[in-house]
């Protein structure tokens, strides 16, 4: 899997407060990754159709059709193709160069954008036009300033807009389940919390605790948990006072055969040679 890097003429864009958009189209599986290496400028990959998974500090999170996923300088990441995207997959990718001061809190997995933010993202793309050098360039401002307004009104319940569903009669009702599922997340997701125990928790069924992931995140409850496991997994593996079959019961797994796999599913390597040779 190709990625666009900062070359000379990306470098001569960013002098001119640019920001360089780069498609890229990939016709059928192939299972190879990128990465993990560090970001030497900052991107905005947006999963245009297709479905891509993305690593932020080793973990492994589904970026599907539609989503987005703000990759800051210096941040360690890597890339690859999803086994479930099909034929083809096509992305696009904003490189940019923002001011040492300038922040934006959006979280570190894929954000799947309602309509409203989708159309927004396009019409950025579609303002690009060609450099010297032919490469589509947009006005970095332009893309900076989206990227603040999506983190605001993912951080504020009440803005317009928001990334999660807009419905009358259950909007407030989600928030209010995110929320609550965050902080569950947070405290117990690394031992023996499961998708069940977390919806009966929330007093809601099965079914709508994912509607509510999905909406506000795009990813469901099962793969936040196993990614939650798997950093805890990672950090005791590091400090290297448990054996794996330790490692598998304290992150909530019953047989050490089942925590490898999923191990190996997550950072593309077994336990045992994580253990010998740590990223």
């Amino acid at each position: 899997m190709k990625h666009p890097t900062p070359t000379k003429a990306v470098l001569e864009a960013f002098a001119y407060d640019l920001a360089v958009s780069v498609r890229q189209h990939m016709y059928g599986y192939r299972p190879e990754v990128y990465g993990p290496v560090p970001a030497t400028v900052d991107e905005v990959f947006v999963v245009l159709s297709g479905n891509c998974d993305i690593a932020y500090d080793e973990i492994w999170h589904p970026a599907p059709e539609r989503s987005l996923v703000y990759i800051r300088r210096g941040t360690r990441y890597a890339l690859r193709q999803s086994n479930t995207s099909g034929l083809s997959r096509h992305t696009l990718t904003f490189l940019f160069s923002a001011p040492p001061k300038w922040k934006c809190d959006l979280p570190k997995t894929p954000i799947k954008l309602t309509s409203a933010w989708w159309n927004a993202l396009m019409k950025i793309d579609e303002s690009c036009n060609y450099d010297s050098h032919g490469q589509r360039v947009a006005l970095a401002a332009d893309l900076m300033q989206y990227l603040q307004n999506l983190a605001a009104a993912l951080n504020t319940p009440a803005a317009p807009n928001a990334v999660l569903p807009a419905r009358r009669d259950t909007e407030s009702d989600w928030m209010e389940i995110w929320a609550r599922a965050q902080d569950l997340l947070d405290k117990d997701a690394a031992s023996k919390l499961t998708v069940r125990r977390l919806a009966e928790a929330l007093h809601v069924s099965h079914t709508k605790l994912r509607q509510v992931f999905m909406a506000a995140s795009g990813v469901a409850p099962k793969a936040v948990l196993v990614s939650k496991r798997m950093l805890r997994a990672k950090d005791l593996i590091q400090k290297g006072k448990l054996n794996l079959s330790e490692v598998a019961r304290a992150t909530g797994y019953h047989s050490l055969q089942q925590f490898s796999a999923a191990f190996k599913r997550h950072f593309g390597r077994s336990p045992t040679a994580f253990s010998k040779d740590p990223w």
